[in-house]
């Protein structure tokens, strides 16, 4: 995928070229993935902007690897876990799990939220609100587009689809992007010994 950089940005697919917050995976993925048994997960598909650009990268580098997506796509679930509330961040400071500088990031976009005047709900504090603005055609548009094939798609609760056979046996990778407390508990439940 050698699109510019602002075709990527209309498409909503991370430029692999450019230096930017997942650029520690891409590089992980070019330099080791041919080395590695197993196939890729990713956790949070969302609209794809990551899943499409593993795919690419797969498609180049370690053709007969399959990137397994998994994604409700259609926004955060109930959220009612205690590990998933908004306080648990004072919790986690006072506690000396999150340094002060995350303690006061978190505290500054609450107040950025509610400037903007939206919800102070933990399903509503990231920059794409509750994750809804999504779809499976979405995704697999892009993918089409880029003519992608290595892939597979599992729409529904992570928390439950991941317990999904065939899952591989072996995983090279897993890019765990969940957000919510027990996606990211059952993941690792499934897949850790498969690493």
């Amino acid at each position: 995928m050698n699109l510019p950089t602002w075709a990527c940005n209309v498409l909503g697919i991370y430029n692999i070229h450019e230096s930017g917050p997942y650029s520690y995976w891409y590089n992980f993925l070019t330099s080791n993935i041919q080395q590695l048994d197993g196939d890729v997960v990713e956790i949070g598909v969302f609209k794809g902007r990551t899943f499409c650009s593993t795919c690419s990268v797969l498609a180049q580098s370690a053709p007969n690897k399959v990137v397994w997506g998994f994604d409700s796509f259609s926004g955060f679930p109930n959220v009612n876990h205690p590990f998933d509330q908004i306080d648990r961040f004072k919790f986690l400071f006072l506690n000396g799990y999150i340094s002060q500088a995350h303690y006061d990031s978190h505290l500054f976009n609450l107040e950025l939220l509610s400037v903007l005047g939206k919800p102070l709900d933990v399903q509503y504090l990231s920059s794409s609100l509750n994750f809804s603005a999504t779809s499976e055609d979405l995704v697999r548009r892009k993918l089409s587009y880029l003519n992608l094939e290595n892939f597979k798609l599992i729409k529904g609760d992570v928390s439950s689809t991941i317990y999904i056979d065939p899952l591989p046996d072996l995983i090279a990778a897993v890019f765990l992007d969940a957000d919510m407390y027990e996606p990211y508990l059952h993941t690792l439940s499934s897949l850790w010994s498969r690493l």
